[in-house]
């Protein structure tokens, strides 16, 4: 699907060659969730626009379900019922809806007299509802309205786009880094990372032996953690050069030799070590360990960086970012990304309101208001990438958030495989069982040959294998 952007190809592509880039994220789950010159983005970008007066609509109030924080809807909602409730009458409103219980919700609200008017979500969902015919094209919208879709990042616009029809438009990317807390490290004598640099999982183990700390039996300080990204297999395969499936997704390659040293090493990490956060060994977050300060290094999504912003009054300390660390067998490092965005549902009540909120959801402005401040991610607009907006230091940490660094992420950043592919039941159940791994039930090799086999078997029974 999407290769691997090279960082000479994405500069030209946003129009900044030899500035650097920059990204905005979006939140898969809430935690415990720049083209034309930067003045003139405002102006050229087709979907910042509205209209001078405001316009009549059927509908005075979208409805949105969203998985995001609560910090995360709070921003965006504030976009939404600023500058675009004034040029167009109509105000948003965010609805919290569980990760776990999400499509469940929403297909059920689809079939009721008073369906949603936009939904949001990741583009891995849009094959499944594409399958229930429940989302409506917005080719003739994008027409009538000369929306430019080349203001969009290709490589992201991909993603919502099946059989040359657009499903959905996508203003942020989802992807992962580390996390460091300077202070710890300064306490250790240990140098940290730079946000750009190149380092390792040895330096890793290296850094979370000293960074550990124990008061007879019990940790009070962790060296590491990395989030629960059972959700994300492709994550430490990635780091180790490695991938779980090929990039048709005919082959699970969960028992390759790289795949397997990857997950053994954070196993090892944990219960060789004992350098690592087991996870769902505490009650709080990953997060919240690193705000309290008994975290040193932590491996979490581009959206941490906004739930982090918005308890700063908390942190008594400074911290910063860092690149994931290379696996001992990986040649490159890549970088698993995935976008969000927002679909049309076919039965929305007044579309023609419901796509002038998605309009306003992949202009600069939301992209200042809501991107760059809570959700601190990837921008996928070529406008928003570059904006000068995102630079919030020293008011809002971290100051290793760039467009150097976001630009490396993009140059090594590979969309996970299975994002056009409706997996079904069996395969995320047969996925379910790398959890095991974390709970050190048996060697993550038994457990990923297992899970391999099932999973091609499976596969065997897809349509796109046939």
């Amino acid at each position: 699907m999407s290769k691997l952007m090279k960082r000479r190809d994405f500069l030209k592509l946003a129009g900044l060659t030899g500035a650097g880039v920059a990204l905005v994220g979006c939140a898969p789950a809430a935690p415990t969730a720049a083209a034309p010159t930067a003045a003139s983005a405002a102006t050229t970008a087709p979907a910042a626009t509205a209209a001078s007066t405001v316009k009549k609509f059927k509908k005075t109030q979208l409805i949105v379900p969203s998985w995001w924080a609560p910090h995360e809807i709070a921003g965006a909602e504030a976009s939404f019922n600023g500058a675009f409730k004034d040029k167009t009458g109509i105000s948003v409103k965010y609805e919290f809806v569980t990760g776990t219980d999400f499509n469940a919700k929403i297909f059920t609200n689809l079939t009721s007299g008073n369906p949603y008017d936009v939904i949001t979500f990741n583009a891995d969902s849009v094959p499944a509802y594409n399958a229930k015919g429940v989302l409506q094209p917005l080719d003739d919208l994008i027409s009538r309205d000369k929306f430019d879709l080349n203001n969009i990042v290709p490589s992201a616009l991909e993603q919502w786009t099946y059989d040359g029809k657009v499903y959905g438009v996508t203003a942020d990317m989802g992807s992962f880094h580390a996390y460091i807390n300077l202070d710890l490290f300064a306490k250790a004598g240990i140098t940290p990372p730079k946000p750009t640099d190149d380092w390792t999982w040895d330096q890793v183990l290296e850094y979370a032996k000293k960074l550990t700390i124990k008061t007879g039996d019990q940790i009070t300080q962790y060296g590491f953690s990395a989030a629960d990204t059972g959700w994300c297999w492709d994550l430490w395969p990635n780091m180790n050069g490695a991938v779980a499936f090929d990039s048709k997704m005919k082959t699970c390659m969960l028992d390759d030799p790289k795949v397997i040293e990857a997950y053994q090493f954070y196993q090892d990490l944990i219960y060789k070590e004992g350098v690592a956060l087991k996870p769902g060994s505490v009650k709080t977050s990953g997060a919240d360990l690193f705000l309290a300060g008994q975290l040193a290094m932590f491996i979490d999504g581009t959206w941490q960086v906004g739930y982090l912003r918005s308890k700063k009054a908390d942190m008594k300390f400074k911290w910063d970012v860092a690149m994931l660390p290379k696996g001992r067998s990986a040649s490159k490092l890549i970088v698993p990304n995935f976008t969000g965005g927002w679909v049309l549902p076919k039965n929305a009540q007044d579309p023609d309101a419901s796509w002038e909120a998605m309009k306003w959801y992949v202009s600069d402005q939301f992209a200042k208001d809501c991107m760059f401040k809570v959700l601190s991610g990837l921008p996928t607009t070529k406008s928003a990438l570059a904006a000068a907006a995102y630079a919030q230091w020293p008011d809002n940490p971290p100051q290793g958030l760039t467009k150097e660094f976001y630009g490396k992420m993009l140059e090594l950043g590979a969309a996970r495989p299975n994002l056009r592919f409706d997996l079904g039941s069996d395969i995320p159940a047969a996925l379910k069982n790398l959890d095991l791994i974390y709970s050190n039930e048996k060697p993550a090799k038994d457990i990923l040959k297992q899970a391999a086999a099932d999973i091609n078997t499976a596969l065997k029974d897809r349509p796109w294998n046939k």
